[in-house]
Order: C-alpha cells, then sequence, then structure tokens
C-alpha cells in the first residue's frame, strides 16, 4: 500500500492472535462513506457519497509538480452545500454527503495532486479509494493522485522479471515493515528499512555510499513533492524518507560494491536478500 515527506501513508496495522480456545474471527467495520478520487485527460475527480446522509467531507487539494488549478466545478444538487475556496495550487473543499455522488472536477496542469479529506472533522481511512471504479485503496491521508498520462499504464512485473540471473526477491508487507520508530542505527553493511505513516524509510551508516533504486509497480513514489516512477540512490544521503503511491515497491541496494542486508520493521528481521518487494 510513499517513499520526508510527509504525504502518503498511513498504514493500518492488523495482527492475528492465536490461543487454545477458538473464537470467532471480528472484521472491522465497513466505513459508511466512500470517498473517491482518479485523473483522466480532462482533469481529476473527487467524489463522496455514504448511506448516512447528512455527514460532512471537507479538505484540500495540493497540486504537486509545475502548474496550476485552472477551474473547478462542483458536482451535485444545490442542497449539497459545497463550498469551495480556489487559489492557483490549492484548494479547499466543503460539503454535505448524500447516498448520490458528488463531489469537485478539477482542471489544471501538474504532475499529480495530493488529497486531504475527512467527514465531520475525522480521518475515515476506510472510506477512501483511487479510480473512478475505486479499484485501489490509498496507504493513508494525505494520498497522491497522479496526472493522466497518455498511453500510461501500469506495468505487470511477474516476480522473475527483477531476475536478470539473481534470486528472487523477498516479499515484505507494509505491515511487517511497520515500526513507529526508526529503531537506531543499523548493522556495518546492513540498511535499516521501515514504514510509518510518512511513507517508506532507509537508514545506512554514515560513510557508507549507496547505490541502487527504488521502483513503483502500479502507481509512484514521491520526493521532496514530486512523484516519479523511480529513485536511483546514488548519491542518496541517509536517513532516506519516501513517499508511498505504489501498489508495489522493488527496493535494490548496495552499499559500496556490496548488496545491502535488511534489518526491517520492528522487530529488525533480517533479510539477506539483496531485493526487496514492498507489497500492501
Amino acid at each position: 500500500m510513499n517513499l520526508l515527506l510527509r504525504t502518503t501513508c498511513v498504514l493500518a496495522l492488523a495482527t492475528p492472535l492465536f490461543g487454545a480456545t477458538l473464537v470467532e474471527d471480528l472484521e472491522e467495520p465497513e466505513s459508511p462513506h466512500e470517498i473517491r478520487a482518479w485523473a483522466d485527460a480532462e482533469g481529476w475527480h473527487l467524489r463522496w457519497q455514504t448511506t448516512a446522509p447528512g455527514a460532512m467531507v471537507e479538505g484540500d487539494l495540493i497540486l504537486r509538480g509545475a502548474g496550476e488549478f485552472s477551474a473547478v466545478h462542483p458536482v451535485g444538487p444545490e442542497d449539497a452545500g459545497i463550498r469551495v475556496e480556489a487559489a492557483p495550487r490549492r484548494i479547499r473543499f466543503r460539503g454535505r454527503a448524500g447516498e448520490d455522488s458528488r463531489g469537485l472536477d478539477v482542471y489544471g496542469g501538474g504532475e499529480a495532486i495530493a488529497c486531504l479529506a475527512t467527514v465531520d472533522g475525522l480521518e475515515d481511512l476506510e472510506a477512501l479509494r483511487v479510480g473512478a471504479e475505486g479499484d485501489r485503496a490509498p496507504l493513508g491521508l494525505p494520498f497522491l493522485v497522479a496526472a493522466h498520462r497518455t498511453g500510461h499504464r501500469v506495468e505487470e512485473v511477474p516476480p522473475d522479471a527483477w531476475l536478470a540471473g539473481g534470486e528472487l526477491p523477498d516479499t515484505v508487507s507494509t505491515v511487517e515493515a511497520w515500526s513507529a520508530a526508526n529503531g537506531g542505527d543499523p548493522a556495518p553493511g546492513a540498511v535499516r528499512l521501515w514504514v510509518d505513516e510518512g511513507g517508506l524509510h532507509l537508514r545506512w551508516l554514515g560513510g557508507e555510499i549507496p547505490s541502487g533504486v527504488l521502483r513503483a509497480v502500479g502507481g509512484f513514489l514521491e520526493v521532496l513533492g514530486e512523484p516519479g516512477d523511480s529513485l536511483s540512490l546514488v548519491g542518496a544521503t541517509s536517513p532516506l524518507s519516501v513517499g508511498l503511491a505504489a501498489d508495489t515497491v522493488y527496493v535494490e541496494v548496495k552499499l559500496g560494491s556490496l548488496p545491502a542486508q535488511y534489518e526491517i520493521g520492528a522487530s529488525r528481521r533480517a533479510s539477506e536478500r539483496s531485493r526487496l518487494l514492498l507489497v500492501p
């Protein structure tokens, strides 16, 4: 499910509990609200609806990359009460949710928009969706929606496509990689890797020279407010923080001439493979 930069990532953790007594699994209640954002050839679109009419949706759309907003059009009935405060690179909105689809159509140039939306003043991560059909859940708030690119497609990459004669990547979930604290420095020759509300973070010892790449599959990364498909680690300084807006992130790091080992998440689980796939 960004990769500082505090742009993209709040992760919800679910740790299964096992005991001698069989208990019925409990699921998180689904949100009665839905907030969708997507981009097409015309611009960006934000829609909200609910099965609990009267909820107040409000937030901000912030443009990333060069460009400005050129227009914003509210969508919905008059009683939706949609209010908009528009600036060249930021739009603040507020409106009532109903069982019908309501929201905004936004036009202009830029690489992406960062979306922040709350319901009745509270973050509702279960309500957030990306795509016209709401087919992807972002990792948190704010979340990024890249501008439409003609001919752009999500590349389906099988695991062995990364190999080039090497070993399989170690697959790591964002839940396993979660850590509320950075946990200190890694061992020599290792990279400390963790995910938190700010995104993906990498730390290595000072004096070690990194190289390698972070590559997004099914989305993009954000560094210093700018989205991109990949990030070279040549010349990077520790610690490195990257906003996450990708379904999968491929990680490959060398320190000097040797592949790095990894210390992952709060448990600092060791991985001696030189390649990782970070997945939701």
